[in-house]
C-alpha cells in the first residue's frame, strides 16, 4: 500500500464518495493517528485497493472562518451482491480535540474524580436505575455492579494512601537525620521495603505475562487467547488491585503504631540495601508513570463527563463539543458526500454520540434531516457507564431526566433510523454492551431503534482489549460495509 501527499485542494469529492468521520478516544494526542489506524485496519483485512491511498488537506469555510481538515482518500473493494456499491471512494476524516485538554488537568481533580466515580457506582447500584429513553422513564432494574466500583474505589484510595504513607515514612527518617547512613535507613525500613518489593514483583509478573500475550497476538493475529489464560490474567490483576490498598493499610498501621511483623521477600536475590534501592526507586517511577497516565487518560474523561460538577472544566467540555460539532456539521453541509459513517472509540464514542445529537438538532432547526448518515459505529465505548455513574442525578428526577432527553434525539421516539452498532469485549474493563440507549429487556422492539451489540472475538486480552478493537476484522467489516451501503446493524462479524 502506497501513500502520497498532494498539495492542498478545495475541490469537492465525486458524487459517489463516502465520508468516514473518526472520533479519537482519551489520551490519543497525535493528530491523524486514528485516520492512520483505521486505514491500516481496512488494508490489513483486504478492503483497500492496492496503491489507492492518498492524503490531502481539504479546505472549507463556515461561520468561524476557514476550516482545514486532513483526510486520507482510498478506494475500498467491498464484495457483496446485496450492496449498493462494491467499490467505494472513501474519505476518512478525524475529529481532533486532544489539544483542548493538554496541560489543563490537575492531578488532584483526577484523583478525586476517580474516587467519587467509585463511590457513585456503589451508591447507584442500590435500588432501581431509571432513565428517560424512547418516550418515557424506563426502569432498567438494579445494576449489580457495586462490587466492581467498590474495587475501583479501594484501588485508587489505596494508591493515594500508599503514596502518602511512603512519603511520610521516608520523610520522617530524612527530617530526623538529614544525612543518615544509607544502610541504616535500609535496615530500619526493611519491613516496608519487603512489602513494596513483593507488590512490585506481582506487578512485574502481570506486566510480563501481558507483554507475552500482546507479542503473540501481534505475530499471530488469528490466535485466540484461551479462557483459562484470560481467567488467570484477571486473577493476577485482581491480586494486584487488592494488594495496593492492602499494602497501604499495613504500612499505615506501622507508621502510626510502629508495629510491623516480618514480611517474607519474594524472589529476594541481593542485599537489603540493594532491595531498598530497587523497591523505593520502583515506587517513585511507578508514581511518576501513574501520575502521567491518570492526567492524560482519566483526565480527558473527567473533563468531558463531569463538567457540570467542576465548573472550571465546563469551558473545556464546551470547546471539545464545539470542535467535534464544527467538523461534523461542516462536512455534512458542505462535503457533498453520498453518505456519512461516524466512528467513535472509547471516550470518542461519547463525543460522537453527542456530536450526532447536535447535528440532528441543528439540521432540524433548518428544516432538514440527517438521512445521509449511514451508521454510528462505537467500540470500546463507556457510554453505559457514563449514563449510569456520571449522568445520574440525585433522586433521578423525572422532569430533569426528560429535559436531558430533549437534547438527545438518539434516545427519543422521533430518532432518525440510523443503524447503531457497538463493538464490545468482556475482556475490556472500560467498555461493555450498551443497554441504556434502547428499551429495557422485556419491552416490545423499538422499531429498529435498538443499539446492536456485537462481541469482538479478536479483542481477547484482558485490559488490552480496549485498544485491540483497532486491529480487528470486526471493525474493518463494519466500517467498509457501512461505507458501501449495507446496513451496519445487519453486518455479521466474526
Amino acid at each position: 500500500m502506497a501513500s502520497d501527499q498532494e498539495p492542498a485542494r478545495t475541490d469537492a469529492p465525486s458524487p459517489e464518495a463516502v465520508a468516514i468521520v473518526v472520533f479519537h478516544g482519551m489520551g490519543q494526542q497525535v493528530r491523524w493517528d486514528t485516520i492512520d489506524q483505521l486505514v491500516n485496519t481496512l488494508d490489513r483485512h483486504g478492503y483497500v485497493r492496492e496503491r489507492s491511498v492518498h492524503t490531502r488537506q481539504a479546505a472549507f469555510t463556515d461561520a468561524g472562518g476557514e476550516l482545514r481538515l486532513g483526510r486520507a482518500e482510498c478506494m475500498l473493494g467491498v464484495p457483496g451482491a446485496t450492496l449498493s456499491d462494491t467499490t467505494v471512494e472513501a474519505h476518512i476524516y478525524e475529529s481532533y480535540w486532544a489539544p483542548v485538554t493538554e496541560g489543563a488537568v490537575a492531578l488532584r481533580d483526577v484523583v478525586l474524580f476517580l474516587v467519587s466515580a467509585g463511590w457513585a457506582g456503589v451508591r447507584y447500584s442500590v435500588g432501581d436505575f431509571r432513565r428517560h429513553v424512547l418516550g418515557g422513564l424506563r426502569s432498567y432494574g438494579q445494576q449489580r455492579v457495586g462490587l466492581q466500583f467498590a474495587v475501583v474505589l479501594a484501588f485508587f484510595a489505596g494508591l493515594v494512601a500508599l503514596n502518602l504513607v511512603t512519603a511520610y515514612q521516608v520523610g520522617g527518617y530524612v527530617m530526623a537525620d538529614p544525612r543518615p547512613p544509607f544502610a541504616g535507613v535500609a535496615a530500619a525500613l526493611a519491613p516496608q521495603t519487603h512489602l513494596l518489593w513483593n507488590l512490585e514483583v506481582v506487578a512485574a509478573l502481570f506486566a510480563l505475562v501481558m507483554y507475552a500475550a500482546v507479542r503473540v497476538k501481534s505475530r499471530r493475529p488469528a490466535f485466540r487467547i484461551s479462557t483459562s489464560v484470560q481467567t488467570g490474567l484477571w486473577w493476577l490483576f485482581a491480586a494486584l488491585i487488592v494488594a495496593v490498598p492492602g499494602v497501604a493499610a499495613v504500612m499505615a498501621i506501622q507508621a502510626w503504631f510502629g508495629v510491623l511483623p516480618a514480611v517474607p521477600l519474594f524472589f529476594g536475590w541481593a542485599s537489603e540495601t540493594t532491595h531498598a534501592v530497587l523497591a523505593w526507586g520502583g515506587a517513585l517511577v511507578f508514581s511518576w508513570l501513574a501520575k502521567n497516565l491518570l492526567v492524560q487518560y482519566a483526565g480527558d474523561v473527567m473533563v468531558y463527563v463531569t463538567a457540570h460538577r467542576l465548573s472550571r472544566y465546563h469551558d473545556l467540555r464546551e470547546r471539545i463539543q464545539s470542535v467535534a460539532a464544527r467538523v461534523a456539521t461542516t462536512l455534512y453541509r458542505q462535503g457533498g458526500y453520498k453518505r456519512y459513517v461516524f466512528v467513535g472509540h472509547s471516550l470518542g464514542s461519547v463525543i460522537a454520540y453527542d456530536t450526532l445529537n447536535r447535528l440532528i438538532l441543528s439540521q432540524a432547526q433548518q428544516g432538514s434531516t440527517v438521512d445521509k448518515v449511514a451508521a454510528l459505529i462505537t467500540f470500546g465505548s463507556p457510554l453505559d457507564k457514563t449514563a449510569f455513574v456520571f449522568r445520574s442525578q440525585a433522586n433521578q428526577s423525572p422532569v430533569r431526566e426528560a429535559m436531558a432527553a430533549t437534547v438527545q434525539p438518539l434516545i427519543q421516539m422521533s430518532r432518525p433510523a440510523i443503524p447503531w452498532v457497538n463493538l464490545w469485549s468482556p475482556q475490556d474493563a472500560i467498555s461493555g454492551e450498551l443497554d441504556f440507549y434502547s428499551l429495557p429487556s422485556g419491552h416490545a422492539a423499538s422499531g429498529g431503534l435498538d443499539v446492536v451489540n456485537r462481541r469482538d472475538a479478536d479483542a481477547d486480552i484482558p485490559l488490552f482489549a480496549h485498544v485491540q478493537f483497532w486491529q480487528g476484522k470486526a471493525l474493518a467489516d463494519l466500517v467498509a460495509r457501512a461505507a458501501a451501503g449495507a446496513r451496519a446493524d445487519q453486518v455479521t462479524v466474526a
